[in-house]
């Protein structure tokens, strides 16, 4: 339990959204779809830079409460019903007051078990339980959104997990280090079209441990046909610090107790992470920074990343993906917290390894309500990324001396998983290549943030300083090494 520190009260942050608003009924404005019920029932967060977080679901409460209730049912004892070998997760497809519809995800064996089925919470049941599998399986990531979601053409299984993603490519610039990828020419890794060595070592390793910020999680790295470097992966979630899930159903005096650690968020944010995670009231494997701020590969939760390895590793031609500017398609959206007033931004300069190196900004919100809106490319941006994109793509379609694995995977090919993999997001755009700049060895740096930028009072626009783009002067890594003026620490 954690100790009582009387006399100090916890300045909560509350942060509002109209996307995040709560309704009656089973018709939320918000998607549960696809959306593990371990973070429907999350009600509460921890992060350093903002403190304890309260109440930041946005589900009606009977949603809630029924996630809740399933979530505890399964803590239980081990559910065989649900499939042989160890329980991934369980995703929400549908839901009505007493009444939660799922699919779960198990492991056996290495491979994927789906079973759809139905919870009663008055009951404590489960029924309806059927399993299923996971047909022309595509990925979309929404850049927009921060969402990774993955599902098959009958819509029978649905995962919808967030990401952190791309910073910005330069000061002054809202592009971001993440290209939009194009369906036709990008896929996950498939042993039966890549080359078998190249597909174990370098495209889908279970296992990644150099360099050590990879902590031993499984990295995808994405197969790109119109590129001549394959720079980017989805891997675990880098950054020590980040955005801590409070222990699903913690409630009365275990809260109280939260609250008279507040202190410690600024004197020792480090420590009270280590002491949460002691007293079992966060996880370490639900920790991510969702938000702008890698070299452009795609973070997952440490949950996640175990999960979507399993699945996509169960593909033999893998799956067509799609990363883009605009909305997931199907509506996918995922409750985890923003880190919306904290951004990344690549330099000119590079690491000893020859990376690019990424700093930190932030802005502030001087009201202490509300989420800051970080830049985003606007249409005319995003028209130029997407026609430049699309002539990298007609240019590998039509190229007679396309790839070896290309032409291996349209040999595989049926002709409905061609006709589908070409229009299946079609108009969705846009799709913008990546910065000429950045090493084709990418790789990611790690950060740990432990506070805003000092950001001058008479700023004419909340949380802009003076003559200053949001992007500019943002201070710089000292020559001490690893601190800026600004409290914030880098690590590679």
């Amino acid at each position: 339990m954690l100790p009582r520190i009387t006399g100090l009260v916890l300045l909560a942050v509350a942060w509002t959204s109209a996307a995040q608003a709560k309704t009656e009924g089973p018709n939320t404005p918000c998607s549960y779809v696809g959306v593990d019920v371990r973070d429907l029932a999350t009600r509460h967060y921890y992060n350093p830079f903002d403190g304890l977080m309260f109440d930041r679901n946005p589900y009606p409460d009977g949603l809630v409460d029924d996630a809740h209730t399933l979530v505890s049912f399964l803590s239980e004892t081990s559910r065989p019903e649900l499939g042989r070998g160890s329980l991934l997760s369980v995703r929400a497809l549908e839901w009505s007051p007493g009444r939660l519809r799922f699919v779960a995800i198990a492991k056996d064996r290495g491979r994927p078990i789906f079973t759809v089925g139905t919870f009663s919470p008055l009951t404590f049941s489960l029924t309806d339980l059927n399993p299923v599998k996971l047909k022309e399986a595509a990925v979309f990531i929404s850049l927009r959104d921060l969402t990774l979601s993955v599902g098959g053409n009958d819509g029978a299984i649905r995962l919808v997990d967030p990401i952190g993603a791309g910073g910005y490519v330069k000061d002054g610039s809202n592009l971001l280090m993440t290209p939009v990828m194009r369906p036709e020419v990008t896929r996950t890794p498939g042993r039966d079209y890549l080359d078998r060595k190249r597909y174990r070592h370098e495209y889908m390793i279970e296992s990644r441990s150099k360099p050590s910020y990879y902590e031993g999680l499984p990295f995808i790295r994405l197969r790109r046909f119109d590129q001549p470097v394959d720079e980017f992966g989805i891997h675990g979630p880098i950054s020590q610090g980040g955005t801590f899930p409070i222990k699903v159903g913690l409630r009365g005096e275990a809260i109280q107790e939260l609250r008279f650690m507040a202190h410690q968020q600024t004197v020792n944010p480090e420590k009270l992470v280590r002491h949460l995670a002691d007293d079992g009231l966060i996880d370490e494997e639900s920790r991510l920074v969702r938000g702008r701020i890698s070299n452009g590969c795609i973070r997952l939760r440490a949950r996640d990343i175990r999960e979507l390895f399993v699945v996509l590793a169960d593909l033999p031609l893998g799956a067509p993906v799609t990363v883009s500017y605009s909305a997931d398609p199907t509506g996918a959206f995922h409750p985890f917290p923003w880190e919306s007033r904290r951004f990344a931004i690549a330099t000119d300069e590079k690491d000893e390894d020859g990376l690019t190196v990424m700093y930190t900004g932030a802005i502030r919100n001087p009201a202490g309500r509300g989420e800051a809106k970080l830049p985003f490319p606007d249409s005319v941006e995003r028209t130029q990324e997407e026609t430049r994109a699309d002539r990298a793509v007609d240019a590998t379609l039509r190229s007679k001396r396309r790839p070896a694995d290309l032409r291996r995977l349209l040999a595989k090919e049926s002709a409905s998983d061609r006709a589908r993999r070409k229009s299946a997001f079609v108009g969705i755009g846009p799709f913008p290549l990546t910065s000429p700049a950045i090493r084709a060895t990418r790789r990611d740096t790690m950060l740990i943030d432990h506070g805003p930028d000092e950001i001058p009072d008479d700023s004419p626009v909340p949380g802009v300083p003076p003559d200053r783009s949001i992007f500019g002067g943002l201070p710089r890594v000292d020559d001490a090494g690893g601190h800026d003026s600004g409290g914030n620490l880098y690590h590679r």
